[in-house]
């Protein structure tokens, strides 16, 4: 009778070499050095400005905004090719435009990225992230314009100078057919003073929109950690919730200004979330470990990133 040899049943295997490990923690904190302005829950840096144009022309494809700009101002370019729409080129009457002192500040200031210009929308960011564009300039005006970069037509001025303190110019809202343009204001974040020994109220926009965010991290980092069969999953929840908590009481009492509180709370969050699901799940290893938590944590970095980009849940 012929011996019968009995083999085990294969399961798929997750191991990682120690340096492959070291490696997906360096590569974790680039992630964080690159992702800048977004986290899964923090707000969006006083640099990002939302706009919305409504009731615009049926000719009119693109937005602009126009500040007192002078040719002897360290940040004016001749043209900001970093930010070419379409048709519009250095020759385009946009980029020629100077009345009133008021140039294109999409086209002439160095600092700044234009995120979306066509209708209805005109999002952008400034360099560095801790600028507001009252910080810029004292006032602006919208003006639309063709695919080609004709203007086609000009809003009256509205002053960017804040009239509350600790608090800078956030969004506008142009109806091109009432020639009314309106700035909003939010309050400043503690982190983002240089005296932060006066500490802001929560304010209720903020809360929910930070919770929602929270929510939305912790059902996206859950999911992930179904291939990685890491259980019970409310031990993720848990430990994502608290993590995010960490880095939004450190946005609000941190002394350092938007990037590097940033950077140095999300370092620390991939690897707090490390040495605790190490605790947690002994069984899973650290290789499988440092995976996840590089996924989860960078999925979740880019979510926030998009977020405010695009200016959703941002309070």
């Amino acid at each position: 009778m012929e011996n019968t040899v009995c083999r085990p049943i294969c399961r798929t295997s997750f191991t990682l070499s120690s340096r492959t490990t070291a490696f997906l923690f360096l590569l974790a904190i680039v992630c964080c050095c690159f992702s800048l302005p977004a986290s899964a829950n923090s707000p969006p840096p006083p640099s990002f400005f939302y706009g919305e144009i409504v009731n615009a022309p049926a000719e009119a494809v693109y937005a602009d905004i126009l500040i007192p700009f002078d040719t002897s101002d360290s940040h004016y370019v001749a043209f900001n090719s970093e930010n070419r729409t379409g048709n519009i080129g250095p020759d385009s009457p946009i980029v020629q435009y100077e009345e009133d002192g008021y140039r294109s500040f999409f086209c002439h200031y160095d600092g700044v990225r234009v995120q979306e210009r066509a209708l209805p929308s005109c999002d952008f960011t400034l360099n560095p992230y801790s600028v507001s564009l009252d910080q810029v300039a004292s006032s602006l005006k919208v003006a639309l314009l063709d695919k080609d970069g004709n203007i086609l037509q000009v809003s009256q001025s509205a002053s960017l100078v804040p009239t509350q303190e600790n608090t800078f110019a956030r969004t506008l809202r142009y109806d091109a057919a009432a020639d009314t343009l309106e700035i909003g204001f939010e309050e400043v974040y503690a982190g983002y003073r240089k005296d932060s020994s006066h500490r802001l109220p929560l304010t209720l926009p903020f809360l929910l929109a930070a919770a929602a965010r929270m929510l939305l991290s912790i059902a996206v980092e859950a999911l992930i950690g179904f291939p990685f069969r890491l259980r019970p999953l409310w031990k993720l929840a848990a430990v994502n919730l608290i993590t995010q908590l960490m880095l939004l009481a450190l946005f609000f009492f941190s002394p350092l200004s938007y990037l590097p509180t940033l950077i140095l709370g999300e370092i620390a969050v991939y690897l707090l979330e490390f040495l605790t699901y190490g605790f947690l799940f002994r069984e899973a290893g650290r290789p499988r470990i440092a995976a996840y938590t590089l996924l989860a944590n960078t999925a979740t970095l880019l979510m926030g990133l998009l977020m405010n980009r695009i200016g959703i849940l941002v309070g």
